[in-house]
């Protein structure tokens, strides 16, 4: 949804989209994996380093969401409160 990329595809490696980000994120100098990362249909704004840290913050969160420990997750309330401080971080209207 954010990434527009496929959950898993053969070609890629690793082929698991939770995979491909980490290793994205973990192979990546500075923040070049945001933009790595980031839809490549995102529409241009004025905005756009409001949108690369609300999209880091949303990578981020699903990171979290996706970790092999379930200890280790976000509970709901705290994937609720992270998102709604990353709602008004940029205006899509303008």
């Amino acid at each position: 949804m954010l990434l527009g990329l496929r959950a898993y595809m053969d070609s890629r490696s690793p082929p698991g989209l939770a995979e491909y980000c980490i290793y994205t994120k973990n192979s990546s100098r500075n923040n070049e994996w945001i933009e790595t990362l980031m839809d490549k249909r995102t529409p241009s704004t004025n905005s756009q380093d409001s949108i690369a840290c609300w999209f880091s913050g949303v990578i981020h969160l699903g990171l979290q969401c996706v970790e092999k420990d379930r200890l280790a997750r976000p509970a709901f309330p705290e994937i609720v409160a992270v998102l709604s401080k990353l709602a008004p971080s940029f205006d899509v209207t303008a």
